[in-house]
């Protein structure tokens, strides 16, 4: 995988307020400062890397070889599926003891309008956010669906970053809290993630939510959820009034739809971005869904 790097150039707070934190008379306002996938090298000389902190938020996921990292001057072992979440003022290293390690890295911070940064703890913002207890597990080690899920979310918002788009903060932040959404879903303990009401179902929807760019097959939500095919297809739609594989292709639609207006990427390479190797097939799908060609569709959100 080739290494993709974003990095913010631009001042001030974005005028979008989806994602505002109100604390202390402040409105503190996301800000993605910088996205790195599939990161395997240093970039610059390693000998000017050590242990720093900063008043940044960072989630940073271990993809493939092993090495190490330091976290409140303490160090741990990486490996795949590794996630390390790093708050304002932590200590951190992710760099000089990497050894051959891969990952995958967000940083990004709340500020209000004097650039004054929100100074939260990692568990402390999810609470403030969720408006429940949160006991996070940092670091945390993911099953190997849920490595790949996290960094399609860490991949979607280095997508996002740096689009020149009207609605583009917009989906950014909806994105972000999709990923935090997915921190308190899988890096909590599970008194927390269990609070909601059949967490088999809502595990098998969130897979399909972060994985629904790839085949998906009805026998592995099943053994996912632990129930048979037949009960897992009758419970599913019970609860959320669409059967499993087709609420992945209504993902895939609103992903393609999102993707035609917050970028120029050509349809064909958002065809496959969406997880349709046809285009035609995508075509028609997406016109027989919207009533119009995904060409067409763009073409609406440019001339309004």
């Amino acid at each position: 995988m080739t290494m993709y790097r974003y990095v913010r150039n631009k001042n001030g707070l974005p005028a979008c307020g989806v994602f505002n934190i109100s604390r202390d008379k402040h409105i503190y306002r996301p800000i993605v400062l910088h996205t790195t996938i599939g990161q395997d090298r240093p970039i610059g000389d390693i000998q000017t890397f050590r242990e720093h902190r900063h008043n940044l938020y960072h989630i940073v996921l271990y993809t493939a070889g092993s090495g190490q990292c330091v976290l409140n001057r303490r160090q741990y072992t990486t490996a795949p599926g590794t996630v390390i979440l790093v708050s304002p003022g932590q200590p951190h290293d992710f760099i000089t003891c990497r050894g051959n390690a891969v990952y995958s890295e967000l940083t990004f911070a709340f500020e209000n309008e004097q650039n004054e940064p929100l100074t939260l703890p990692f568990d402390k913002l999810l609470e403030y956010w969720t408006g429940a207890p949160i006991d996070v597990l940092n670091p945390m080690r993911l099953s190997e669906p849920q490595l790949n899920l996290l960094n399609s979310l860490l991949t979607e918002i280095a997508d996002l970053a740096g689009v020149e788009h009207p609605l583009s903060e917009f989906y950014l932040q909806y994105a972000l809290i999709k990923l935090l959404h997915f921190i308190v879903q899988a890096c909590t303990r599970p008194a927390v993630a269990g609070t909601i009401a059949d967490e088999r179902l809502v595990r098998v929807r969130q897979y399909i939510e972060q994985n629904y760019n790839s085949p998906i097959r009805i026998e592995e939500l099943a053994q996912l959820a632990g129930f048979s095919k037949g009960y897992l297809f009758r419970s599913f739609r019970k609860a959320f009034g669409i059967a499993p594989l087709e609420y992945q292709q209504q993902l895939r639609l609103e992903a393609a739809r999102n993707l035609l207006r917050a970028t120029a990427l050509r349809c064909s390479e958002i065809a496959i971005r969406c997880g349709y190797d046809n285009i035609h097939f995508f075509h028609r799908l997406f016109k027989n869904t919207f009533g119009i060609t995904p060409q067409q569709y763009r073409k609406q959100i440019v001339e309004s």
